[in-house]
C-alpha cells in the first residue's frame, strides 16, 4: 500500500482525475481471503477498474466503504483495520463488481468459495482509461507482484485480463496460468470463456485430490 504511483506509472498524466485526488494515488493490495493456503487460486486482473471518464465526476456506491476501510488501514495500520477491510468490507464490496458474473463463474467451476481464494491485479493502481502500458507492467512485476506471488505461493492463477501475454513467461516454474476470457462490461460469459471454464473444472477436480 506505500508504492508510490510514479515508482509504475509513466508520468502524473497516467493517474486518473477522480473526486478524491487520494483514491487515484493509492494502490489495491492483493486480497487474500481467510481460508486460503498455499498451493490455492491466485486470481489476478490487469489492474483496478475506475479509471475511465465517469470516475471523474462520480464514482459507485461500493467503492466508498472500500477507500475509507483501506484509509483507515493505512492509519492505523493494526489487525483489526486489516480485519475490517479484508474479512468485512472487501468482501461485500467484490460481489458489487460489474466482473462478480466472472468470478462466480470461475469459483463455480473450480468448486471453491470466495475466502478460499487470493484476488490481486498485475498493476495496483487504477490508470488513466483503464489503459496500462506494457512499461508499467514490468516496473509493477519488479516492485510488487513478483513478491506477491512468490509470498503467497499459488498453484493456478486464473487471469482475468486477456492483456499481458508476456505474463506467461514472467510467472515462476511450476504454477499453472489458465486464462478467463471475459466480456466486455462481464455482462455474459463468451464462448471462449465457457471453454475456459471446462478447463477450470478439470482443474478444480485436481485440487480437491
Amino acid at each position: 500500500m506505500n508504492l508510490d504511483p510514479l515508482d509504475v506509472l509513466l508520468s502524473e498524466d497516467r493517474i486518473p482525475r477522480t473526486v478524491d485526488p487520494d483514491e487515484g494515488r493509492t494502490a489495491r493490495p492483493t486480497w487474500v481471503g481467510k481460508n486460503y493456503r498455499p498451493g490455492g487460486v491466485l486470481f489476478m486482473g490487469k489492474n483496478p477498474g475506475g479509471g475511465s471518464s465517469s470516475f471523474e465526476t462520480r464514482r459507485p456506491s461500493w467503492d466508498f466503504p472500500f477507500f475509507d476501510a483501506m484509509k483507515r488501514l493505512r492509519e492505523k495500520r493494526d489487525m483489526a483495520a486489516y480485519a475490517h477491510l479484508s474479512d468485512e468490507v472487501q468482501p461485500t464490496v467484490m460481489r458489487q463488481w460489474p466482473m462478480w458474473r466472472s468470478i462466480g463463474a470461475v469459483l463455480d467451476a473450480l468448486r471453491l468459495d470466495l475466502f478460499s481464494v487470493a484476488m490481486g491485479n498485475f498493476v495496483p493502481f487504477r490508470t488513466q482509461g483503464n489503459k496500462v502500458l506494457a512499461k508499467e507492467f514490468e516496473a509493477a512485476w519488479r516492485l510488487d507482484t513478483r513478491q506477491i506471488i512468490v509470498t503467497i505461493r499459488p498453484s493456478v492463477i486464473v487471469k482475468m485480463t486477456n492483456d499481458f501475454r508476456a505474463f506467461f513467461g514472467y510467472c515462476p516454474n511450476g504454477i499453472r496460468v489458465q486464462q478467463f476470457h471475459r466480456a466486455n462490461g462481464d455482462n455474459y460469459i463468451t464462448p471462449a470463456g465457457h471453454a475456459d471454464l471446462n478447463q477450470l473444472r478439470t482443474i478444480g477436480e485436481s485440487l480437491q485430490h
